[in-house]
């Protein structure tokens, strides 16, 4: 099974603003755009991983899986 994760916009603005990325311009791709997703906001949310900046730029993602048998 795979799952995607997503960022808070504020880290996606971030990344997309560093120089690995800021030559792509902004995130192409909105909940609405998304395969995934297909726009379905709420699925995004539960989704979204809890991001905490760090000191050097750096952020640390965290996100809890359940699973029942």
């Amino acid at each position: 099974m795979a799952a995607n994760l997503f960022f808070p916009e504020p880290v996606n603005a971030v990344i997309y603003a560093s120089p690995q990325y800021r030559t792509r311009g902004p995130n192409p791709s909105s909940v609405g755009q998304d395969v995934e997703l297909r726009g379905d906001a709420s699925r995004f949310q539960a989704l979204m991983m809890n991001v905490t900046p760090e000191a050097g730029g750096r952020y640390v993602g965290a996100y809890t899986f359940g699973i029942s048998a």
